[in-house]
């Protein structure tokens, strides 16, 4: 049997026994380089290399799905494109994708294992946004995240305390003055009525693959002013407690951590939850860390969420808790589907009212015409702030703080966000 026989019989053993050939989850983005239409394939796992393929590379990896023949792929291709591979061009590719950990197999099992023990002995997350998307210097950062001239009046009376905030997530250099205006609130706050912080949950959004409904981060995180700490006894009683809630249908809340490697909904709140740490130990305010629990809400539902709230709810002391939902607005666009970008602004004023009103089930049931995509963690937030008021006898109130949108010209695409403050009323 030549080579090219030896190669076919291989793939349509392989290809045909299952699983064994089966691309896995990986981030795949179009891109113009050059100008050529090209796409960028990265791993949020942060396991694989970052690659600049074309469309042709793109279509053989989505046709590795575990039923498709070597010939099956062959014959795709050729409808698709008028272009057939030889049987060596697509067994080098092929095992170009094996070779860097593409395909869902042993190799990458193996490599995905070795690196979630890796994280947890180091016990510590540094994040991808360092010296990229603020700086790593701690003066420089301190300087680029919160020294700006802003005026946080807004009408809001700051006898009240601040339980909650909603910030985006939109890369901090775009969105810094609205990220700088709630942490000012909620730091100015702080120190003028005096609290205790002692937890703050960060409630995140899933951009990638998430086996499980819902997931904690169990690890601390490095930033350049220090190390943000997770509070691992509330952690480990949270996962206890829905053990018992959930019984059968538990969870692994930690199975997904790998991700959070790339999750800049979790990030991208941590380096001003450490600079306000820092700031209120400055100012002798606290003499405590302050500590966090990353959260990312993937999927579920209301039956789901109120599970989840049960498993922390009495374990926290609600005037020394924030809670922060970590989300965007609408994505509107050619780089997000559409034929063209669209003002979403109608859309969203119809959200933030909800979200200013605490609506679940219009939350959870929300017509998503224009992708917003913090749906279910902002379900689960209004889940949260109901039943706190409830058990502790207070009323909410809440004000829009800043709403801005994002215009990439270059993709004509529109990304919206906003910022809401949370206080007793």
């Amino acid at each position: 049997m030549d080579l090219i026989n030896k190669q076919d019989s291989y793939f349509n053993n392989e290809l045909n026994s299952g699983n064994k050939l089966k691309a896995r989850y990986l981030d795949i983005r179009p891109i113009n380089l050059n100008g050529q239409d090209l796409f960028l394939i990265t791993d949020p796992y942060r396991i694989s290399p970052d690659f600049i393929v074309n469309s042709i590379v793109v279509l053989v990896l989505s046709l590795l799905d575990g039923k498709n023949s070597f010939n099956d792929i062959k014959s795709i291709i050729f409808k698709y494109t008028g272009i057939i591979p030889t049987d060596s061009e697509l067994y080098n590719l092929i095992k170009f994708f094996e070779d860097n950990l593409l395909l869902l197999n042993e190799d990458f099992i193996k490599a995905y294992e070795k690196e979630v023990q890796n994280l947890k002995q180091k016990g510590i997350l540094r994040g991808s946004l360092i010296g990229i998307s603020y700086p790593e210097d701690s003066l420089k950062a301190e300087d680029f995240l919160f020294n700006i001239a802003i005026d946080n009046s807004n009408g809001i009376n700051f006898s009240n305390d601040i339980i909650c905030l909603i910030v985006p997530h939109m890369d901090l250099k775009v969105a810094k003055d609205t990220y700088f205006k709630s942490y000012k609130l909620l730091l100015d706050n702080i120190i003028k009525n005096d609290r205790e912080i002692e937890n703050i949950f960060i409630l995140g959004v899933s951009h990638y693959y998430h086996k499980n409904p819902i997931s904690i981060f169990p690890l601390d995180f490095e930033t350049p002013f220090g190390i943000l700490k997770t509070n691992k006894n509330l952690i480990e009683k949270i996962n206890y407690n829905l053990k018992d809630i959930l019984k059968d249908n538990y969870f692994d809340l930690f199975e997904d951590i790998l991700i959070y490697r790339s999750e800049h909904s979790i990030e991208s709140q941590i380096p001003y939850i450490k600079l306000l740490e820092k700031k209120l130990i400055d100012q002798g305010k606290i003499n405590t860390e302050i500590k966090i629990v990353p959260m990312i809400i993937s999927y579920g539902n209301i039956e789901l969420f109120n599970k989840i709230i049960d498993s922390f709810i009495n374990e926290i002391d609600y005037k020394k808790t924030i809670f922060i939902s970590s989300i965007d607005l609408s994505h509107v666009g050619k780089k997000f589907g559409d034929q063209k970008s669209f003002d979403p602004k109608i859309y969203d004023e119809k959200y933030i009212n909800l979200l200013l009103n605490l609506k679940v089930n219009d939350l959870f049931y929300f017509e998503n015409m224009s992708r917003i995509d913090g749906i279910f963690t902002n379900t689960l937030l209004a889940l949260i702030l109901n039943k706190l008021s409830i058990i502790n006898d207070f009323k909410i109130n809440s004000k829009l703080i800043d709403y801005k949108r994002y215009e990439d010209k270059l993709m004509d695409s529109i990304v919206s966000y906003a910022s809401i403050v949370y206080f007793k009323e």
